[in-house]
């Protein structure tokens, strides 16, 4: 709306196809050469970009959750990379004997420093409070205009070098990254010099911008005659507002596709881009996973679409299929399902995957499934080197179907491993655990986000990389339309095999294994649940976000989370305490039966309660194996406050949707506990003696 005094103006901007579009509607008071100089606003309202961020994918929708780095542009290869002074070398703290040293330090073969990444330079030995070092850099700003065009501009800055990953005690050494990952290794701007030069090249795109919605694109709809000329508008006299100068010194710059034009007539924006690449921790985490984790790697932050995953296709790779190669020795056929491929790149970078062998298999395929147990042993005893396995199709016929012994038999050293899950039960993976894999991929053809999708810890602690940089995301698709994407991990799960029940701590392997995914490799995008990292990943997990559920439905003997240590020790020492939200458990009776006593230990309160609004949404309690609507509480013993505590959260907030009067829920208490009678139907609950006819048993 463009208001002088008492005159309007709307003016509705279309653009032409190709050209580079806003998200928001943009409210414009600017300054004009006529009518005495007067404040108009002008609301320029147009369709929404598209956040297209890989290639040959569809567009992801903005309103949707995922964990895909959304408003990133696409890096042109042909950019120059900033020209920066070397840095000096970084004084190597002094050496300990017992702490594992969690710097990743890539084999001597992988490591290649990319052109477009360089390090800058310092000249500066001055260090900050906390220890960091500060260094004076030269390096240049890299300014995108809306034709997507890039240029760049000199500037003058300080910055913190990032700080090497804290080390953690060696009694870690069990759950640490083999090949200790680094999240993020950007340094931090602590003030960048902004001259007026600065200023005016980073204004220039917007105005440009603005320039063509307003002028070149030709669509204006005028709300009454009486408006002012779009003629009139001066953007020349458009600058920077103080916000976005503020953000300039922090080494921000404003982004034109989110530019906004405050009440003062200054140039301000929604969003703020890393002056150049090297200050850009997300992008330069996924180009150094990229380049250095991947098997099949390539020297670009880009995702991979869903059709480069379902087709297994790697920028720079050529695959070619030589399972004539294989058949007659091991018995393959053609309707078989498997799959087995070689890939060649020319580039000395990654000799490690040249002339790769990659086995497919569609479990889906009974044939295949059949005889790939067997084809996994027979290449092994005849010195056949696959480097790659992909299972496919896990769980679509059938989602107990059996996959353990078949992971069981894979090699104990694997460069890639993908696997394919069309249903939720992962528990084949725990066949995984201490081999030890380079890459391990995990996609799915199904919702990649549901709460459901849990991982044992231990089933990927010999795992390098997780891959975390390819597309993630199933919603805003239409019916028929099923894209291959990668699982997000949003809660734990644990075996029987993890919980011995007659041992002194019988919680020990799930306890180290919550540790390893709380705190010691919470770094890694893994194990950051839904919402990814904090500002400084590597040493504040306490910023991380994390798995907020806990499936232990596949371990009849636990009936709580007694036992379990839900505030694990940072690096400092100082415990870590995180919530749970979700928890699956299992029960073979329409009654969920524990002891009293142990529902005083349960620590419900401690580790589920949540003191925010409620989700009505939010399933936060499910039990696997029978339908349960009560509770039965066991034994003698009485709830002491802790316990009472640990019921009201479990009955009255985590179970809500389970436990209800809508259900006509109860709590059962055994005929000889009384006192626990009195004690419940004095606290409000509806509480009955238990008897046989009260449960049904679920075989």
């Amino acid at each position: 709306m463009i208001k002088a005094k008492k005159k309007k103006i709307l003016i509705v901007s279309a653009i032409a196809a190709g050209a580079i579009l806003v998200p928001q509607a943009i409210l414009v008071p600017v300054y004009v050469n006529h009518v005495n100089q007067k404040n108009i606003i002008v609301d320029i309202k147009h369709r929404s970009p598209s956040k297209a961020i890989i290639n040959n994918a569809l567009g992801i929708d903005p309103l949707k959750a995922s964990n895909a780095d959304n408003n990133l542009e696409e890096i042109k290869k042909e950019n120059p990379a900033p020209v920066i002074k070397p840095v000096e070398p970084k004084p190597k703290p002094e050496p300990q004997p017992e702490p594992v040293d969690t710097t990743p330090v890539e084999p001597p073969k992988e490591e290649v420093k990319p052109e477009e990444n360089p390090n800058p330079g310092n000249d500066s030995k001055t260090k900050d409070g906390d220890g960091t070092l500060i260094v004076d850099a030269e390096t240049t700003v890299t300014i995108k205009g809306p034709g997507g065009e890039t240029s760049t501009f000199p500037i003058k800055l300080k910055h913190k070098v990032a700080d090497p990953r804290h080390k953690f005690p060696a009694s870690d050494n069990d759950i640490i990254n083999r090949i200790p990952y680094i999240n993020n290794d950007a340094p931090e701007v602590v003030e960048l010099t902004v001259t007026e030069e600065l200023k005016n090249a980073v204004a220039k795109p917007v105005k440009e911008y603005l320039k063509n919605v307003l002028f070149a694109a030709g669509h204006e709809l005028w709300r009454n005659k009486s408006g002012k000329d779009i003629k009139d508008i001066d953007l020349d006299n458009i600058k920077l507002s103080a916000s976005a100068i503020e953000m300039l010194k922090k080494g921000l710059v404003l982004d034109y596709a989110n530019a906004t034009i405050n009440e003062n007539g200054e140039l301000d924006s929604f969003a703020y881009s890393p002056v150049n690449d090297t200050y850009n921790g997300t992008t330069g985490r996924m180009t150094r996973d990229n380049t250095h984790r991947r098997l099949f790697g390539y020297k670009t932050w880009y995702v991979r679409s869903p059709k480069a995953i379902e087709d297994g296709a790697y920028d720079g790779w050529t695959k070619e299929d030589v399972k004539k190669d294989w058949t007659a020795e091991f018995g393959l056929s053609e309707d078989d399902g498997i799959e087995v491929n070689k890939y060649t790149n020319p580039d000395p970078t990654f000799t490690k995957g040249n002339n790769a062998i990659r086995v497919v298999l569609d479990a889906a395929n009974p044939k295949g499934y059949a005889k790939f147990l067997k084809f996994i042993k027979d290449t092994q005893a005849k010195g056949k080197v696959i480097k790659s396995y992909v299972f496919r199709n896990m769980g679509k016929n059938d989602q107990n179907q059996k996959f353990k012994d078949i992971l069981a038999a894979l090699p104990n050293e694997i460069p890639q491993l993908e696997l394919w899950f069309e249903s939720n039960n992962t528990g084949a993976m725990i066949a995984l655990r201490n081999k030890k894999i380079d890459e391990l991929a995990t996609y799915t053809k199904g919702n990649s986000l549901v709460d459901e999708w849990a991982i044992n810890p231990w089933s990927v602690n010999g795992v390098a990389y997780i891959q975390d940089v390819d597309y993630n995301v199933s919603f805003g698709y239409g019916p028929n339309v099923k894209p291959a994407t990668r699982i997000t991990w949003n809660a734990l799960s644990f075996d029987p095999e993890n919980f011995d029940k007659n041992a002194v701590d019988p919680w020990h392997d799930i306890n180290r294994g919550i540790r390893m995914a709380l705190v010691v490799r919470n770094n890694e995008p893994i194990f950051q649940g839904g919402f990814g990292p904090g500002l400084k990943p590597d040493n504040h997990e306490a910023g991380n976000s994390y798995p907020v559920g806990l499936d232990v439905s596949r371990i009849p003997d636990i009936r709580s989370l007694k036992g379990f240590d839900y505030s694990p020790k940072g690096a400092d020492g100082n415990p870590i305490p995180r919530k749970l939200r979700r928890l699956v458990l299992y029960s073979d009776t329409s009654a969920y039966t524990l002891s009293a006593q142990e529902m005083n230990e349960s620590q419900y309160h401690k580790i589920m309660f949540l003191d925010e609004p409620e989700n009505s949404h939010e399933v936060r309690l499910r039990f696997n194996g029978s339908q349960v609507k009560d509770m039965h509480l066991t034994g003698n013993a009485t709830l002491d406050a802790e316990g009472l505590n640990n019921l009201q959260t479990f009955w009255k907030q985590v179970g809500k949707k389970v436990f209800n009067e809508g259900k006509k829920s109860k709590i059962f208490v055994d005929p000889s506990n009384t006192k626990l009678y009195d004690q419940l139907k004095s606290s409000g609950y509806p509480v009955e003696y238990f008897s046989e006819d009260n449960t049904l048993k679920f075989n």
